[in-house]
Parts: structure tokens; sequence; C-alpha cells
């Protein structure tokens, strides 16, 4: 398992604490997602590119067997969604960002969503959250 930085702990705990001051489930961190995040942020920051899929990169999520890059780290989906960031400093100021964008927020609060990967590297400050659910919705979490 790959060790959360201080921004990064910092940030999944800030993702929690304001799902559960909106009334919804805390997400589970999930080393699989953590380490598909920070593999696209490594990425990110040498192409120095924010982008949800960068050249010769898989997507994010496609289905099919083998072909996404939550796929290529193990983790089986049924869900996934992506927030990326460039420039913020601080883990508040980029939950500051992603909670008023509309996008970036209905990520935050999916009721789909179960489990997070999150990545941060000071380099360009680049920022990655990787959101999934790999139970089937017809199967009992």
């Amino acid at each position: 398992m790959i060790s959360l930085s201080l921004f990064e702990q910092e940030l999944f705990l800030r993702v929690n604490t304001y799902r559960l001051s909106k009334g919804f489930l805390p997400l589970l961190n999930d080393a699989r997602l953590q380490l598909a995040a920070k593999n696209h942020n490594d990425l990110m920051v040498q192409q120095k590119t924010l982008s949800h899929q960068l050249p010769g990169e898989r997507p994010l999520g496609a289905f099919g067997p083998n072909n996404d890059r939550l796929d290529a780290v193990g983790y089986s989906w049924f869900y996934c969604a992506e927030n990326i960031a460039r420039g913020y400093t601080t883990p508040a100021s980029v939950m500051t960002a992603w909670m008023n964008s509309p996008g970036h927020n209905a990520n935050l609060l999916s009721t789909n969503a179960r489990d997070i990967g999150v990545a941060y590297n000071m380099n360009g400050n680049f920022w990655t959250q990787d959101f999934g659910n790999s139970y089937s919705p017809t199967q009992p979490l």
C-alpha cells in the first residue's frame, strides 16, 4: 500500500468531513484507487498537463476487461469518477474549488461512490481524486 502524504491525508479527511456534513456516508481509502490516482497524477506532472486522459494512457473507466486504468490496478468497478486540479497549494483550497464546481461537487457527494484514492504532487501542485465502487448495485454491501 502506498502511504498517504500529510496533504493527501488531509484531503481524504476533508472529503469525508464534507460528505458527513451533507448526510452522506464516508468513503473508504482504497489502495488500488490510490495507486491509480498516483499513477495518473505522476503522469500529469511528467507531461506538465492537466487532463483526465493523457497521450498513451488508458482511460479512467471503459467497460470491458483490462482496458482502463482501474483494471490496471486490479479494481473491478461498476462506478468510477475523477476530480483533478492544478495550482492549488493546500487541501483546503482545492476542496473549496471542487465544492464550488457543480461537476466536481457531484463526484464528491455521489451516492454511487464507496471508495476513494487521492494523490498530490507539489511539483506543479497537481491533485487527483479517483472515486469508485467495486460492488454490483444488486449485491448487498
